[in-house]
């Protein structure tokens, strides 16, 4: 199966996020991530049998302290590769220290990573000129969000998109 450890977002959040970028976003050629698929993804597994699923799970019990809820908002925009060849459009945060604790605390921490949360998906060349006028003319403000909850999720892809059902979540 596949799968990858996220931090969940509160529906409120996800609703406020959804409504700016589906404003910003009108552009032929980008996907945007559907409001109820928006997380933080901590750490992408991809395909793992049953066992290795059962041994991440294992590790999580294991080395996950409590007391990692934090508290984060969201003030850059980005995109990945890179501004000038848009192909994901993401929001990052005003911290990334109390989600490279959680990496660490569960002996997932990789060096260069860049906590995001991913917005939409440039699909057609065409539209990145417009996309990188956007990146260049907007500063995302959202207010203070709480992270409380850590989840695995199986991704299972589809040609209308993924869809995402958790397999265990963990309280912060």
């Amino acid at each position: 199966m596949r799968i990858f450890s996220a931090l969940d977002l509160p529906l409120e959040v996800k609703e406020e996020i959804f409504k700016k970028v589906s404003k910003n976003f009108r552009i032929k050629g980008v996907k945007l991530v559907e409001k109820e698929n928006l997380h933080i993804t901590l750490k992408f597994y991809g395909e793992k049998s049953e066992e290795e699923v059962l041994e991440i799970i294992d590790r999580y019990e294991s080395s996950l302290a409590q007391g990692l809820s934090f508290e984060a908002s969201i003030t850059k925009i980005g995109a990945f590769p890179n501004q000038n060849n848009p192909r994901v459009v993401w929001l990052g945060f005003d911290n990334d220290k109390p989600f490279q604790t959680i990496l660490n605390n569960i002996n997932e921490y990789e060096k260069g990573f860049v906590p995001h949360l991913t917005i939409a998906r440039v699909k057609d060349p065409m539209a990145k000129k417009e996309v990188k006028e956007i990146l260049r003319n907007t500063r995302p403000y959202i207010k203070k969000i709480k992270f409380e909850t850590l989840v695995l999720y199986e991704s299972k892809l589809y040609p209308t998109g993924p869809v995402y059902k958790p397999i265990k979540k963990w309280k912060l």
